[in-house]
């Protein structure tokens, strides 16, 4: 077991756990043993801060994540009540669910799931979290399961995508939650900690032996794409399972309509941006359904008309500014000695122009500059609506590939990656672009 990542209690998972602790009897549902045989937690024994050195400090006979049990009762009517929530909610969750008719299916799952130690342990440390993260699970369940229905998948086909839904990121847990908790906000060296998280997460369901290896797959492919533009593996085409795919599609729709209104309309948005970024079949499946949404009222958004017209022009900026750093680029000295180099060079040049084409695609790049603002100050907020969701996603496929960069650069040379290095920080800027509105300085 000395090659096990379960081996070792990883830290940041079990100061998790403690932390639940506080608030929720975790016990031991068996003697926890280090690999000698010594009880370091006797089975009811209660987990607590006192535990942490002597778990820290032994290799375990069994991982801990099998040992370990929670309120099973407590845990199910917590997730029935969020899911009784969801079901009348107006998320993109809410929608779909009824449009399958599988909410009563979605509760008999959660019964059935939480049995599992480790689900059981993952949704109540996701219900003691805040915003995003507390629903993020269980929306991901109702997500992928009512998908899973509209597709006609078997039953034991929908158990299996409701299990890998359900621990779909379970290896952020043995990440640190000062990176999980902004991870919107970090740097691409920073984010670089949290792009291992589904092959952790592989590695922890491979090892428990308790879980159907297609499951313990999707779980390992739920951030990759059908282009190759994913992680961890960059996998593309039917190299990603279907299970990977849907999974992959649930997890844009969960992220792309949590902080906007006409969540289907804004995850059209995030799925169609970048062709052939997922499945057709889900990106069309999900277009219909939108035909038949009411439209409705519009409602505001993050960017006022002043701060979208701004960002709109920081984005135009951005884009023909990183278009002239590659250009000149082009006549570094080491960029035409170094193969290597240039190759990388040609690839952020051809994911430029896909986002730039992406972008010019929606029409935006055609209106006057001296009218934008005055446009999206007199409508109704459909237009402000899709304007924003546009340079968020397309603010969002930079900051993804200056991320990848740094991802290609990291075994370079330090002096080849001097080179590439500002054009990874002038693509990270898009998020500031995005977020606040802000004009784009060249200075």
């Amino acid at each position: 077991m000395s090659d096990s990542v379960l081996a070792n209690v990883n830290p940041h998972f079990l100061e998790r756990l403690i932390e639940l602790a506080s608030h929720h009897e975790v016990t031991a549902a068996e003697d926890v043993c280090d690999e000698t045989g010594l009880t370091l937690l006797p089975k009811g024994g209660r987990l607590s801060a006192e535990s942490r050195e002597d778990l820290l400090l032994h290799k375990l006979r069994r991982p801990l994540e099998c040992c370990l049990t929670i309120d099973h009762f407590q845990v199910v009517s917590n997730a029935r009540d969020q899911l009784a929530e969801l079901v009348e909610s107006h998320t993109a969750a809410g929608i779909l669910v009824r449009h399958a008719g599988c909410a009563a299916m979605l509760a008999r799952m959660i019964d059935d799931l939480a049995a599992n130690r480790l689900i059981c342990l993952s949704l109540a440390l996701t219900d003691t979290g805040e915003g995003y993260q507390r629903w993020h699970l269980l929306q991901s369940m109702v997500v992928a399961v009512s998908f899973g229905k509209l597709m006609n998948w078997p039953r034991a086909g929908l158990d299996d995508l409701a299990t890998a839904a359900a621990l779909h990121d379970v290896g952020e847990l043995y990440i640190s939650p000062v990176l999980t908790s902004r991870a919107d906000s970090l740097s691409p060296a920073q984010w670089k900690q949290i792009a291992i998280h589904p092959l952790i997460g592989y590695q922890v369901l491979t090892e428990m032996g308790t879980y159907n290896p297609a499951v313990c797959r999707a779980v390992l492919e739920h951030h990759e794409r059908i282009d190759g533009s994913g992680y961890p593996h960059r996998l593309a085409d039917n190299q990603i399972s279907s299970m990977g795919q849907l999974l992959s599609v649930t997890n844009t729709i969960c992220a792309a309509s949590q902080t906007f209104g006409h969540p289907i309309r804004r995850a059209d948005i995030a799925l169609r941006i970048i062709p052939r970024q997922f499945p057709m079949e889900l990106v069309s499946y999900l277009s219909g359904l939108l035909s038949k949404q009411p439209r409705g009222d519009w409602v505001a958004d993050a960017l006022s008309s002043e701060e979208a017209t701004r960002a709109m022009h920081g984005l135009f900026g951005l884009i023909g500014h990183l278009t002239l750093m590659l250009l000149e680029l082009e006549e570094h000295p080491l960029i035409k000695s170094q193969v290597p180099l240039r190759h990388l060079l040609e690839f952020i040049s051809k994911r430029l122009d896909i986002i730039q084409r992406a972008f010019s695609s929606t029409g935006l790049d055609s209106w006057p500059a001296h009218r934008r603002a005055d446009w999206l100050a007199e409508d109704n907020g459909e237009m402000r609506f899709m304007v924003v969701a546009i340079i968020d996603e397309i603010a969002w496929r930079l900051r993804e590939l200056a991320r990848d960069i740094y991802l290609r650069s990291e075994g370079m040379p330090s002096a080849h990656r001097a080179v590439i290095d500002p054009v990874i920080q002038e693509m990270h800027r898009a998020a500031v672009i995005c977020q606040h509105g802000e004009a784009l300085s060249t200075s």
